[in-house]
C-alpha cells in the first residue's frame, strides 16, 4: 500500500523517499537510487505536479538504464508514457507503454502485463490504430482471464468497447461495456461501476435512438392509404 494512499498530504512521503534517496546514495546503492526516485516522482504526479514528476521519472529512467534495473525502468517508461499522452504527444507515448510492455514481459511481471497491454491498447486507441488496439486489448482480456484478474478485466472489456463503438459496431460495444461493469461491480469499485455503468447506459440510449430511427424510416417509405 502506498503511504499516501488514504490523504491528500504528499510531504511525509515525499519526504522519506528524499531521506530514502540520501541514504542509498551514501551507499552507492544505484538500484535502489532509481527506485526511490521514481516512488519520489509519484507523489509529485499524484499532485498533479507533471513537470516535477516528469523530471524524476527520467531521472529514474537513465539511472535505470545505466545499471540494467528493467524493474524500475518499465515503471519509468510506463509513467512517462503516461505523462507523454496526457498532453497529447501520442508518438511519444505509444513508444514508451510499448517499451514497458516488452519490459514486463522479459522479466515476467505477469500480473502488470495485461495492464501494460491496456496502456498501449489505450494509446493506439487514441491514435486510430483501431486494429491494434482491438489486438492488444483482446491480449490483455486474455491474460486478466488467465491470471483471474477483474481488475485488468475491466479495463480490456471496457477498452474493447470504446473501439467497438467508435466502429460503429454499437451491439458489440455494450456488451463488453456490461462485461466491464460486471467486473467492476465484483469488485465493489464504486468509481469503476459508475463510469461503465454510464457507458452502457449511454449505449442503449444510442441503440434505442437508432432503431427508433429505422422505424420511422421504415414507416415513411410504406405505402400511405389513398
Amino acid at each position: 500500500m502506498l503511504l499516501w494512499s488514504d490523504g491528500k498530504d504528499f510531504r511525509i512521503p515525499r519526504g522519506l523517499f528524499e531521506k530514502s534517496r540520501a541514504l542509498y546514495s551514501g551507499l552507492g546503492d544505484r538500484s535502489g537510487l532509481a527506485q526511490e526516485t521514481f516512488f519520489l516522482g509519484l507523489t509529485f504526479e499524484q499532485e498533479g505536479k507533471t513537470e516535477e514528476a516528469g523530471a524524476r521519472y527520467r531521472e529514474a529512467r537513465a539511472l535505470a538504464e545505466e545499471i540494467g534495473d528493467r524493474s524500475t525502468l518499465s515503471y519509468a517508461c510506463r509513467h512517462l508514457g503516461g505523462l507523454a499522452e496526457a498532453r497529447g504527444d501520442l508518438d511519444e507515448a505509444l513508444a514508451l507503454q510499448r517499451r514497458s510492455l516488452a519490459l514486463r514481459e522479459e522479466i515476467g511481471f505477469a500480473r502488470l502485463v495485461p495492464f501494460a497491454l491496456i496502456a498501449v491498447g489505450d494509446v493506439e486507441r487514441k491514435k486510430r490504430m483501431f486494429d491494434d488496439a482491438r489486438a492488444s486489448y483482446a491480449r490483455a482480456l486474455a491474460e486478466a482471464t488467465r491470471l483471474g484478474s477483474d481488475s485488468a478485466l475491466v479495463w480490456a472489456q471496457f477498452g474493447l468497447g470504446a473501439v467497438d463503438e467508435a466502429q460503429g459496431r454499437l451491439d458489440s460495444a455494450l456488451g463488453h461495456d456490461e462485461s466491464a461493469h460486471e467486473a467492476a461491480t465484483r469488485l465493489g469499485s464504486k468509481s469503476w461501476m459508475k463510469e461503465t455503468g454510464a457507458a452502457a447506459e449511454r449505449l442503449r440510449k444510442r441503440l434505442q435512438e437508432a432503431a427508433s430511427a429505422r422505424e420511422s424510416a421504415r414507416r415513411a417509405d410504406s405505402p400511405q392509404p389513398e
